[in-house]
Parts: structure tokens; sequence; C-alpha cells
């Protein structure tokens, strides 16, 4: 998540921004503690964006618990 927010500030973005987290879990994980983690950090956005958890058998990267995409709208003026 603090990569995402790295991201979007780097656009000139917020999480307000943001319209959509995928959050990809391991089978063995806790879903619920992902989603209270977004939802900590995103806190204040005046519009939260959709979350999906999906549970995964495994992550490309072995070493992985966790992994978090996102889709954000930044609009440009040419």
């Amino acid at each position: 998540m603090q990569n995402i927010k790295i991201e979007v500030s780097d656009c000139k973005a917020t999480f307000d921004n943001v319209i959509k987290l995928n959050i990809y879990i391991l089978q063995s994980r806790n879903a619920y503690n992902a989603f209270q983690t977004s939802r900590k950090l995103m806190k204040g956005a005046s519009n939260p964006p959709v979350i999906t958890v999906l549970f995964v058998t495994g992550l490309m990267n072995p070493d992985y618990l966790i992994e978090i995409d996102d889709t954000t709208f930044v609009a440009f003026k040419v």
C-alpha cells in the first residue's frame, strides 16, 4: 500500500484517484487483516475504491504472501 501511495503521488494524485484495488492473498492468510490495512491507509478518501480480495494458491515470487494492484484514474491537461 505504501508503494501505491508513492505511485499515485508521483502522478500528483491521491488515494481519491484510486478506483479499484485487487488484493491477492495466499490461501493460508487472513483476508481481514489485508482489508483493514488498505482501509487504514485510505482513511479520509472521499470516494474509497472498490476492493476485491482473491485467495490464490501461489504468487510469482514464492517469498510473497500478498500482492496488491490498483487502477488509478488521473486526468491530465494537454
